[in-house]
């Protein structure tokens, strides 16, 4: 019993009819009527009743069918998810990063990523350290993390996304020594 016996027995049964299935599949209509007796011999039951006008599924071929039709149309499904899966276009990416950072730094590219992927699905964790994120993507229960470039980790590719100036605003009330006029430290009186 293969698939495509069971693809044509399905079409044979909501057609009612061997030659318009040969005709639709561009084969002979021995060779659907082939698909048909191949599945009768393993089931061990009759399938089709053969009438002046064509076949009608008995008793035992339409409960087949109807297991049938469901089966293909989940494989059909599943074949659909893989092809957008190895293309890309559906799935679900797990990135580790802090609430902070997908707020103020990642919502452009968050949008960005749905519009352009709207069948994949984004989950975001909070971690608390790039080594726990290193851990994860290691283990395979993250795919990216969004953390601060540190030293090389065997096996983890850690690439800059974004460069930031950061400035420290020290609250003055009144000036201190420690501050010069240009804005430095000083590291001593």
């Amino acid at each position: 019993m293969t698939l495509d016996d069971l693809r044509v027995f399905v079409a044979v049964c909501r057609a009612g009819s061997l030659s318009s299935v040969a005709r639709e599949l561009g084969c002979t209509q021995s060779a659907v009527s082939q698909h048909v007796k191949r599945l009768e011999r393993e089931t061990g039951v009759a399938l089709l009743e053969r009438q002046p006008r064509g076949v009608v599924p008995t008793q035992a071929g339409r409960v087949l069918e109807a297991a049938a039709a469901e089966g293909i149309s989940g494989l059909d499904l599943a074949v659909r998810q893989l092809r957008d899966l190895v293309d890309g276009e559906s799935g679900l990416v797990r990135v580790a990063t802090g609430a902070t950072t997908v707020r103020h730094f990642m919502s452009e590219a968050v949008v960005a990523y749905r519009r352009r992927h709207p069948k994949v699905n984004l989950e975001f964790r909070t971690v608390s350290s790039g080594r726990g994120s290193f851990d994860a993507l290691a283990d395979g229960t993250l795919d990216l993390a969004w953390i601060t470039l540190g030293p090389p980790v065997r096996g983890i590719e850690q690439r800059p996304v974004v460069e930031l100036p950061w400035v420290l605003g020290p609250v003055v009330k009144f000036p201190s020594p420690a501050l010069r006029a240009d804005g430095n430290l000083t590291t001593g009186p």
